[in-house]
């Protein structure tokens, strides 16, 4: 995994078409796994947890639909 991307809440939030407050939101919530740089740096998400994130979402989709 050392070659595993890193996004900041700025670039997760573009990929889901969400706002920046609604990817901080699920990472304080711990809806969604990250770590906080603290200061300036701010939240950063894993590419695999962002792909996590979007199966667990269309999982719970699937679920309300049944």
């Amino acid at each position: 995994m050392a070659d595993e991307r890193w996004f900041t809440t700025r670039q997760v939030a573009e990929l889901l078409q969400v706002s920046d407050a609604t990817v901080w939101r699920w990472l304080k919530s711990g809806r969604m796994k990250g770590i906080n740089l603290s200061g300036q740096s701010g939240w950063r998400v894993r590419e695999s947890e962002v792909n996590a994130f979007i199966a667990r979402l269309e999982s719970e989709e699937g679920k309300a639909a049944a």
